[in-house]
């Protein structure tokens, strides 16, 4: 999850060469365009229903092992949530490559059966679902991400990644999926409005509930195409603080960094809320989260720990804190979603594979962050 114009991303460039590059596409493993799915057509109705919604992402990559994902799923229905979304990836070699495919390979990548059968399971457990597929790179160069894609064909790029979407959206036709979202942080395509619409109007035809762009927190302006969509996707990764912190704060110093992250969100919700009223479509936080790490708070779309620092959990659990006490009036569990404001949260992420005090990524799993949102959803 890397984050255009910060310090860093040099170092998560070179982080998921060494991972996507010898875990994903090893010699001799193939890559298979998608082909288009028959839609099937689902009983109950679509969509998130006006109601607000509070869940997870849960990131759907490496399911040689099911059951954990399973169990993930009954521990996010089990806090108190209503809603789950599903990223799952497709992948491209670089940010010149023009052809988007989905790896033929277990362990590397969902099968549409195991798709199904966790969104239908997260359905069986009365969460909402969502479906967000994913460009990633196999050999970013340098500090590339999907933000920065710039093939050397435009054309060649969009009907590969159309390809590619319609698939997913028929796949989320068939499992009943309420909200499919039709492109992630896409930032280097968000002007070609055309090329947008288009898209837009073609997954319709294959999916009938509810369509989101998910942009990220400083990019939101730029895109011009949301009138066709249903709400407003955010990547919520904001800069709450000027310096990381110490690995250890005493209670005075948690404290005062609690009020400082206090005070920082209402100019936030100001922004998003009139921007909401100005294009008259309701904001989704498709992601936020912050990684257990001491500049968690100052840069949270960093989740490198390339120097392996000991983990912070503390300092996760104190922007959580601050989070829910600030949002408390503007989003909870089932409330009606306003003509203008918010839809709800996503938080990112449910790690199903790790955990716990040591853990310095953004799961919260077994840390102080997970008992700070069980909490507030209980409590609501």
């Amino acid at each position: 999850m890397l984050r255009p114009t910060r310090i860093g991303l040099y170092a998560a460039g070179l982080y998921l060469l060494s991972l996507l590059g010898a875990l994903i596409a090893p010699v001799g493993v193939s890559l298979i365009e998608p082909t288009p799915l028959p839609a099937k057509p689902v009983d109950s109705k679509q969509g998130i229903e006006n109601q607000q919604v509070i869940g997870f992402s849960l990131n759907v990559h490496y399911t040689n092992q099911l059951p954990k994902y399973i169990r993930a799923i009954d521990m996010i229905a089990d806090m108190g949530c209503n809603s789950l979304q599903i990223l799952t990836p497709a992948f491209v070699r670089d940010g010149a490559s023009t052809q988007i495919s989905i790896p033929n390979q277990p362990g590397r990548c969902p099968s549409t059966e195991q798709l199904m059968t966790l969104l239908r399971y997260a359905q069986k457990r009365g969460l909402k679902t969502m479906l967000m597929p994913t460009v990633l790179f196999t050999h970013p160069r340098g500090n590339e991400w999907r933000g920065k894609i710039s093939p050397d064909n435009w054309d060649a790029w969009w009907e590969s990644y159309s390809v590619t979407q319609r698939h997913f959206a028929n796949l989320a036709q068939q499992a009943g999926v309420d909200v499919f979202c039709v492109g992630s942080e896409l930032l280097s395509t968000e002007k070609q409005t055309q090329r947008w619409e288009k898209l837009i109007s073609d997954i319709r035809k294959d999916f009938r509930g509810q369509l989101i762009y998910a942009t990220n927190w400083d990019h939101y302006h730029v895109p011009t195409f949301w009138e066709h969509l249903d709400y407003v996707g955010i990547s919520g990764y904001w800069s709450m603080t000027q310096d990381p912190m110490d690995q250890m704060l005493d209670t005075q110093a948690s404290f005062e960094l609690h009020q400082r992250i206090i005070k920082r969100w209402p100019a936030i919700q100001k922004s998003l809320k009139d921007f909401s009223r100005d294009i008259q479509k309701p904001v989704l936080i498709t992601e936020f989260g912050y990684p257990s790490l001491p500049w968690g708070l100052k840069d949270p779309w960093n989740y490198v720990n390339a120097k392996q620092v000991t983990a912070t959990p503390q300092v996760q659990a104190i922007g959580y804190r601050a989070f829910c006490e600030s949002w408390q009036s503007e989003i909870a569990l089932d409330r009606p979603i306003p003509a203008h404001g918010f839809a709800g949260v996503l938080f990112y992420t449910w790690d199903p594979y790790n955990g716990g005090l040591s853990d310095s990524g953004y799961g919260v799993w077994g840390k102080p962050a997970q008992q700070i949102l069980t909490d507030w959803l209980k409590a609501q």
